[in-house]
């Protein structure tokens, strides 16, 4: 396999105020210095705050709405809804395990995706149209919802190796069971920044809080039903 000089970039990532910083060669080619650069479609800056990749998302997944209403601009509800899972979800829906938001005002920002493009499935933009209705009409999971889902899905997984990935560092909870732990729960781990702790780490104490039954699911797909059936529940209760 042969690399292009060109298309190599360095990226230091790092809480430091004054990162050790190298110049790296290939092939007689001093590879530049970036912020940030792109890796599996995420954008990762030297921070690893996920802001720009999140910022990232919401311009494509807009701009694809836009495309959307000029070149499918037709009264069919159905071929518009298909067209939005199939060409503006799928982006701001693409590893999400990893850079789920915490703050109100990513989720939000995120959150206006969605409901720019149930005005263009419904073909109502009048702002006197409530958007809510639109979402309930067209029974779309919010995507903080979908995410959740995902971040569940995925440690599901590696809990039940399912994927390649290590799970020797989920260590069981050793406490009594009470009526919100029970023998498959796992203890939080430290976390020394916020960053960490309100990254995937945050998905064992959704875990926690899930039914027994939930938990011991044979298959991805009867796991993922008792999560959509825990995700209603809720909604009616509260």
């Amino acid at each position: 396999m042969s690399f292009h000089p060109d298309k190599g970039q360095i990226l230091t990532i790092s809480k430091k105020r004054n990162p050790i910083s190298h110049n790296y060669t290939l092939h007689g080619h001093t590879l530049e210095h970036v912020t940030s650069a792109k890796y599996l479609d995420c954008t990762l800056n030297n921070h690893l705050d996920w802001g720009q990749h999140k910022q990232n998302i919401c311009n494509k997944a807009n701009r694809t709405i836009s495309f959307l209403r000029r070149n499918l601009n037709i009264s069919s509800t159905s071929t518009k809804e298909t067209a939005y899972k199939a060409l503006v979800r799928p982006t701001v829906d693409h590893a999400s395990t990893v850079w789920d938001p915490h703050e109100k005002g990513d989720i939000h920002r995120l959150d206006m995706v969605q409901r720019q493009a149930a005005r263009y499935v419904k073909n109502k933009y009048h702002n006197r149209s409530s958007v809510t209705d639109m979402l309930a009409d067209l029974q779309w999971k919010p995507l903080q919802e979908r995410r959740k889902e995902a971040r569940l899905i995925m440690l599901y997984k590696v809990i039940n190796n399912k994927i390649a990935l290590d799970n020797s560092q989920l260590i069981p909870l050793n406490s009594t069971s009470t009526r919100n732990t029970h023998d498959l729960s796992y203890q939080i781990p430290y976390c020394r920044t916020q960053y960490r702790q309100q990254s995937f780490p945050l998905t064992i104490k959704d875990w926690n809080s899930l039914y027994q039954d939930a938990m011991s699911a044979g298959t991805v797909e009867s796991f993922r039903t008792h999560l959509t059936h825990t995700f209603n529940c809720t909604l009616v209760r509260f």
